[in-house]
């Protein structure tokens, strides 16, 4: 809907969603696969934005090696066309796929499905090799004033990426980027999101309050939980983040109340 760029630029976040959610498993988990068996697994505990982001990355990949979306979109709609009201198996999806684009065998030949579909970890093709060189002309030189809101959360990311495991940013850095482009009071979730990340893991302990209220305020566990971790790895905030908690559990959705607890090693 907002065109082809856009589309280009939105797989950078994903690839950085989908790169935190595998670490919520252990490497090489299974519950990290596109194809998982739930067999005497609780499927609450399997839960996470991987089979969203990586799936989607698969369906992209498929669509920029057979032609694009004047030829995926067609196959989409005949897809759900054919298979309406009903349940479709890994197995019946590949085959009505390679029937349906049966012209195109030998693209399809070079699919590697075992890795996408039964390997765990990232996928074989890394999209952000895909896109960096279609996106990095497009920011403006000089600073973040004429960024578009993705492009502000895509700039946020790229800090809290950078500052994994690393030296966080400097509380005096953090006051002058709020200064200048007043990320504070933003309305905006997934900015406030990052924003806040940044400034819990620089310890910038005049927005602890903002962080409370903000996952205090709703319960959606791709915004609260890395934050709560932020808070809880710091001396500094790691009380906080255990009385917020027990303040307000009720609030959260039992999913998300169990997963909380044990981030926070209180079960």
């Amino acid at each position: 809907m907002k065109g082809a760029n856009m589309v280009d630029f939105g797989y950078i976040g994903g690839w950085k969603t989908l790169k935190d959610a595998l670490k919520q498993f252990p490497d090489q988990s299974p519950l990290t696969q596109l194809v998982v068996d739930l067999k005497d697994t609780d499927p609450d505990d399997s839960f996470s934005a991987v089979p969203y982001e990586k799936g989607s990355c698969f369906l992209y990949y498929l669509e920029r090696i057979l032609g694009g979306p004047d030829v995926f979109e067609p196959f989409l709609k005949s897809y759900l066309k054919k298979f309406q009201h009903q349940t479709v198996t890994t197995k019946e999806w590949i085959e009505y796929l390679e029937q349906y684009f049966h012209d195109k065998k030998d693209v399809l030949k070079q699919v590697d499905w075992k890795a996408w579909l039964y390997t765990p970890g990232l996928p074989p093709v890394n999209m952000i090799d895909w896109q960096v060189s279609l996106i990095s002309a497009r920011f403006p030189p000089d600073d973040i004033k004429d960024f578009s809101p993705p492009q502000v959360v895509e700039f946020l990311a790229q800090l809290v990426d950078k500052t994994s495991g690393k030296p966080p940013l400097a509380i005096s850095h953090l006051k002058k980027m709020d200064e200048v482009y007043n990320f504070t009071p933003s309305k905006n979730s997934e900015i406030r999101f990052r924003w806040l990340r940044l400034c819990v893991r620089g310890a910038w302990q005049d927005r602890y309050s903002q962080t409370v209220t903000f996952i205090t305020i709703q319960g959606r566990m791709k915004y609260i939980r890395p934050l709560y971790k932020e808070l809880y790895a710091r001396e500094e905030s790691k009380e906080l983040a255990v009385k917020t908690f027990q303040d307000h559990r009720s609030i959260y959705h039992p999913i998300a109340e169990a997963m909380i607890a044990k981030d926070l090693n209180l079960v």
